[in-house]
């Protein structure tokens, strides 16, 4: 079986659970929509672990309850591209990476994401190496959904971390948050997260007023932890300004509190 192309795969609707859920479910495509009624998959969008999906979709229930091998066994043949890329995501195979990075036609815009992935798996060591000097990104952007993107720029902000280039780093975390913001917010209030935990030591102030925005626009949020995982990260900004500030620091606990909550 040769995967060549998207034709068919409506990326818009595959790619919007990106990012969402922990890993590797954050990185998984999704099938046909019609499986599924709108409003369930409204409650994926605000990270609602806790929908038992039908059909098709049913791998994604399994995986959310921590059942990877059985999640596996429930997709569905590798017979499409969606299909051939998730079981890549849950084995981690470098025979699927292989097979896929051959097969794929360079239109479809996927190979960077795909190499992200890899770059997550320990498959390769540079998740840039399909990128020469932003070509290949540039295209995919043309292609791919904003959330596909996203997770591209995240993963190489993980990189350049690990290369000591926090300014790289934070530049491909805001460029990712800003790209989501308008489509999916829970990824986005992650994205914030992460961007704050690298703020903290030189920018604090400015961190915290993005999570206390983050925290105000996140009522509605069903994605475990995240609602505390925001006010712990707001605590430890404050915590930070309570160095030169002590009036902080009671705020800090309030939001350590509220953490615990």
């Amino acid at each position: 079986m040769s995967v060549t192309s998207t034709r068919g795969v409506d990326l818009d609707h595959a790619c919007r659970l990106l990012g969402i859920f922990p890993l590797p479910a954050s990185l998984l495509l999704v099938p046909d929509a019609e499986q599924v009624q709108a409003e369930i998959l409204d409650g994926l969008m605000l990270g609602d672990s806790s929908i038992d999906l039908p059909g098709g979709w049913r791998f994604l229930t399994l995986l959310l309850r921590g059942e990877a091998e059985s999640a596996l066994a429930a997709l569905a043949p590798e017979a499409d591209l969606v299909s051939l890329y998730n079981a890549f995501v849950l084995t981690a195979d470098p025979a699927r990476f292989e097979r896929m990075s051959r097969a794929l036609d360079p239109t479809t815009g996927l190979q960077p994401l795909v190499t992200a992935v890899a770059y997550v798996h320990g498959l390769v060591d540079d998740p840039e190496d399909v990128d020469p000097e932003g070509v290949e990104l540039d295209r995919a952007a043309t292609v791919l959904p904003a959330p596909a993107i996203a997770v591209i720029e995240m993963v190489r902000a993980t990189y350049r971390l690990e290369q000591g280039d926090v300014e790289a780093a934070l530049s491909l975390l805001t460029a990712a948050r800003d790209r989501v913001a308008d489509v999916s917010p829970v990824f986005a209030a992650q994205l914030t997260l992460q961007r704050a935990d690298l703020m903290r030591a030189v920018a604090p102030e400015q961190a915290a007023a993005e999570l206390r925005v983050t925290l105000e626009s996140s009522r509605e949020v069903r994605l475990p932890g995240l609602i505390a995982d925001l006010w712990l990260g707001l605590g430890l900004c404050l915590h930070e300004l309570g160095q030169q500030r002590p009036d902080r620091l009671l705020e800090a606990v309030r939001a350590y509190q509220e953490a615990l909550a």
